[in-house]
């Protein structure tokens, strides 16, 4: 049986090459964090290397068109760096964040407390529109019955 070092870290382990390749990309990430001006350097990460072409994540179309305009200067930076000099290209994503869902109703109704219905009735006594007035008293009532 293999030791859990040989599988992670063989050569010929499908495993220690992820791990390889993930090190690296680490390793280039920080590499760019240090190269690229601030505050662009927050908003840059390193996705991959496929082939020749180093793959970029960034969260806006704003970033994206910085890193697009600083391509050159990235690939001069990146090439030299060993293993690296054979890229040819900078491919730039946006990764926009998950959109934000509505949490569902729970199943239990919401329970009006007392003093929302009192604050509603106070409001009524405090307005001189007649329409206004019967209404937020009706919500007021409405509020006590929940209860």
């Amino acid at each position: 049986m293999n030791s859990l070092h040989s599988l992670l870290n063989g050569r010929s382990s499908a495993l220690g090459g992820l791990i390889r390749h993930a090190a690296q990309l680490k390793d280039l990430n920080e590499h760019l964090g240090r190269e690229l001006p601030a505050p662009l350097n927050q908003h840059v990460t390193v996705a991959n290397v496929y082939q020749d072409t180093l793959v970029l994540n960034t969260g806006s179309p704003v970033w994206a068109a910085r890193l697009r305009y600083l391509t050159p200067s990235i690939l001069d930076s990146v090439r030299c760096r060993p293993g690296y000099s054979t890229l040819r290209s900078v491919r730039v994503r946006i990764s926009l964040p998950e959109p934000i869902t509505v949490a569902e109703r729970s199943s239990s109704p919401c329970r009006p407390s007392r003093a929302s219905a009192d604050n509603l009735r106070h409001a009524a006594e405090g307005t001189a529109d007649p329409g206004v007035r019967s209404a937020l008293l009706r919500l007021a009532d409405h509020h006590r019955r929940r209860r």
